[in-house]
Parts: C-alpha cells; sequence; structure tokens
C-alpha cells in the first residue's frame, strides 16, 4: 500500500511520531545525547521558523507536537531526524552506523484546540500510559511539560560546521569554539491560553495533569498491569529491545486527522481528498513529459529527470 500523500499545511497543528528501526532503545540513561539533541531542536525550530508546543524524548520514539507557518514540515522533520545518528556515534556507546529509523515520520493534524490540548497531554504523560512511571515526576528523560509550566526557555551552544569548514581555509589557526553559536529552545502556550498569565497557566496545566494522571493509572492498574518504574528503567541498555511495544508496518492504516468534532474532521478529509485528487492529476501530467505543470500547495512535484525520462519513453 503506498504512503499516504503528506500535506504541507501552514499553521496546521500536529502530532508527529517516529520510531527507531525494530524499536531499538537509543535515547535512554544518556544526558549528554540529550542536551546535544535539544540544541539541534532549538537551531531548526529558529531556522524553520517552526512553533513548538510539546516534545518528549521516549526510550525508542519521540512524540513532537508542532507548527510550521512556513508550510516546511518535510523540510524540518528531514534535518531534525537526519541528525539522530550523528548524535548517537558522539555519545552512545554500540551504535556505529545504519539507519536510525523503521521508516517516515507520522503526521496527524489536531483540528480543534480541544483536540491540541488531549493529545499535549498524551505526550506529556506518555511514561504513565506507557507504564514507566507511574508519575511523570520521576522520568528520566527530556519532557518539555515542564517547560510549559514554569515559561522558561534553554539556551544551547552549538560549533557551526559549516561556518567552521569555511573559514577554515583561510584560518589554519581557527577552532570549532570560534565558530560556536546560540539557539534557545521556546515552548508556546496552547491555543486559547496565549494571554493567560503564567500563574493562571501553571495552575491550569497542574489541575488537568493531575486528573488525567490518575485516570491513566487507574486504567493501568485496571487492567492488571504496573509500573517499570526509576531504577528498572535505568538500568536499560542503549541499543537493547523493550519487552513490550507497539508496533506497526508500512501499510498499517493510522488517521490522517485526530479530533473529537466529527464535523471537523469531515471537512478535513473533504479538503485532503480534494487536494490529492488535484496532485494525482499533475503527477500524471508530469510523468507524461507536461513540467510546467502546477501542483497544489502543501505538496511537492517530483524531480525533473521522473517527467523527463517519461517523455523520451
Amino acid at each position: 500500500m503506498a504512503e499516504s500523500l503528506k500535506i504541507n499545511i501552514p499553521d496546521e497543528i500536529c502530532l508527529i511520531t517516529i520510531r527507531t528501526r525494530s524499536s531499538e532503545l537509543w535515547f535512554i540513561n544518556n544526558r549528554k545525547f540529550e542536551r546535544e539533541l535539544l540544541g539541534y531542536l532549538a537551531k531548526y525550530q529558529q531556522e524553520y521558523g517552526v512553533i513548538l508546543y510539546a516534545f518528549i524524548l521516549m526510550g525508542n520514539h519521540y512524540h513532537l507536537i508542532v507548527s510550521f507557518p512556513l508550510g516546511n514540515r518535510d523540510k524540518f522533520e528531514k534535518a531534525f531526524n537526519r541528525i539522530f545518528a550523528n548524535v548517537l556515534k558522539r555519545h552512545v556507546k554500540g551504535y556505529s552506523s545504519g539507519p536510525v529509523w523503521a521508516r517516515r515520520y507520522r503526521s496527524q493534524a489536531l483540528l480543534t484546540p480541544s483536540d491540541v490540548l488531549n493529545y499535549f497531554f498524551y505526550v506529556a504523560l506518555n511514561p504513565i500510559s506507557s507504564g514507566i512511571v507511574s508519575s511523570i515526576d520521576n522520568y528520566s528523560c527530556f519532557n518539555s511539560y515542564y517547560m510549559s509550566l514554569t515559561g522558561e526557555t534553554m539556551t544551547f551552544e552549538l560549533v557551526d560546521w559549516r561556518d567552521y569548514n569555511n573559514r577554515k581555509r583561510c584560518n589554519k589557526t581557527l577552532k570549532p569554539k570560534d565558530c560556536i553559536k546560540k539557539y534557545t529552545l521556546k515552548f508556546s502556550r496552547l491555543p486559547e491560553h496565549e494571554n493567560d498569565t503564567q500563574e493562571i497557566y501553571q495552575k491550569f496545566l497542574e489541575d488537568e495533569r493531575i486528573t488525567r494522571s490518575k485516570i491513566l493509572i487507574r486504567n493501568r492498574i485496571k487492567s492488571g498491569k504496573g509500573f517499570l518504574g526509576t531504577k528498572k528503567y535505568r538500568k536499560q541498555i542503549p541499543g537493547s529491545l523493550p519487552r513490550h511495544t507497539k508496533i506497526s508496518k508500512r501499510d498499517s492504516h493510522y488517521p490522517l486527522a485526530l479530533s473529537a468534532d466529527k464535523v471537523a474532521l469531515a471537512k478535513y478529509y473533504a479538503a485532503y481528498y480534494e487536494i490529492r485528487h488535484r496532485y494525482k492529476v499533475a503527477s500524471k501530467l508530469f510523468r507524461q513529459g507536461n513540467l510546467s505543470v502546477i501542483f497544489p500547495p502543501g505538496t511537492y512535484r517530483p524531480s525533473a529527470s521522473v517527467g523527463i525520462t517519461t517523455k523520451l519513453a
């Protein structure tokens, strides 16, 4: 089954998820890896002009709630997901080479402020729903919830290697530290809460967290499931396989949008299928050799060689 057409819609808030190859646990128990990775998240946030709402680093995947005012989701994801391999090589013993990810990222639109709120806490409370800890206060990997709670930002320093390599040709005494740039990681307020004071926003988040945490814990206990706990989690070896994990295949179905609002869902899918139809028409013409055909907004045309080759054939 072909992968669903990804449409880059400016300002659409979406939940993005991507999982490692074979669900290997590479993103655990390593503060240096985590800090450098967050530095790159801050860098690409700035370079691609994205708005971040939530980010959590789990052992073998991450969740990100984000919007792309410039309509450049694919470019951001390509840059961010590609950097994982380099950062793993520098900081994680046992990782040498090979693809990090099992397949491309999954993006699901969140259509209403209520949906964004629900999936904000889906991300924030993932350590509970996954059975790692019974309180996110005890989760040892990065969870942006606490930055949202306090309104604080984080500043990172990264070497601009392109700048370094360019200037090194003319300056043999140049050091990597001479080409350091600073980037600030910031998480935005949830929709409809932009004008809250930090005190009001903090109380709102904490009230929601407590209520939703209790429900998740109660449901796990009711179903006979427990929690791994911090000690056992910290004993896990990077690159090992989890005892239990979600499994999906390349052709697994997943909804393109997540919403409790049926009207919003109907409108979204109507617009999606209209754009997909227009894309198919444009793509067919392009492959027949019409290189000037216009593709619908938010989609990308194939490389020019595809159309030329088809025309010559």
